[in-house]
Parts: structure tokens; sequence; C-alpha cells
């Protein structure tokens, strides 16, 4: 795990997968930071960007053979087709249905106060162990 506030993030996410490019990169900050890590994937990676597109994939045509994904799940109100929205009903049912059947497990929910965040961002920092964070708001 890298903090993102040093400097040295980057480098030390790719020291910690052995100097290789990565296979995907999932940005959650916006088009220019997933631009700026387009060099760290490797030939035929996945670039998924949440807050933000890749207008145009900078890196030169025929070079590293990048998949550029937008996820924009709001779009599909305007322009997803029936087909497409029966689709994503469907596979949003197959989750339920796995998470009832204990198919697919969650992760722990660690609930907590407002006042508790400070505390509750230091634990996962520190642990990271995947569990998932809500915080009242009242």
């Amino acid at each position: 795990m890298a903090d993102y506030r040093d400097p040295d993030w980057l480098a030390q996410l790719q020291a910690a997968n052995g100097g290789e490019p990565f296979d995907g990169i999932i940005d959650l900050v916006s088009s220019q930071q997933a631009e700026a890590l387009l060099p760290a994937l490797g030939y035929y990676g996945h670039m998924v960007t949440v807050l933000g597109r890749i207008a145009r994939n900078p890196l030169p045509a025929f070079s590293h053979c990048h998949s550029l994904h937008e996820i924009a799940l709001g779009a599909q109100h305007a322009f997803g087709s029936d087909k497409q929205w029966s689709r994503l009903v469907a596979a949003g049912v197959a989750m339920m249905a796995q998470m009832a059947s204990g198919e697919l497990t969650l992760p722990p929910l660690v609930v907590g106060d407002f006042d508790a965040l400070p505390s509750l961002l230091t634990r996962v920092k520190q642990e990271g162990q995947g569990e998932k964070y809500l915080v009242r708001v009242d």
C-alpha cells in the first residue's frame, strides 16, 4: 500500500509489483491524473476512469495498445437501451442472490459517528484490511 500524498507513491507501487508495469489501473481522481498514470500501464493495459475521461490517448498509435474505459453509470439513463438496462438489472439481481446465499461475501462494515472520522481514517490507513467504513452524519 502507498500513501498518495508521498511524492514517490507510484514508484512504491511499481516496486511492490516487482518493477513490472500494471495490467490495469482504476483512477478515482481525475482525467488528468489518469492520463499521467498511462505510462505505468504495460502493453495491452486497461485504464478505467471514474471522475473524468481521457478524451484522447496521448500515447502514439500502435505502441502500447492501451484500452481506455470510462465508468459513467449516470449516462445509462440517457443512452442505455432497454436491452442494456435489462442486463444491468439482471446482473444486480444475480449479485443480490449471491450475497443472500453466501456465495458472494461482502467486506465487513465499520459504522461510526462523524466525530469518530479521524480515528476511522487513521485505522484504514494503518490497517487497510478491506473493511468498508460508513460514517453517520446527523
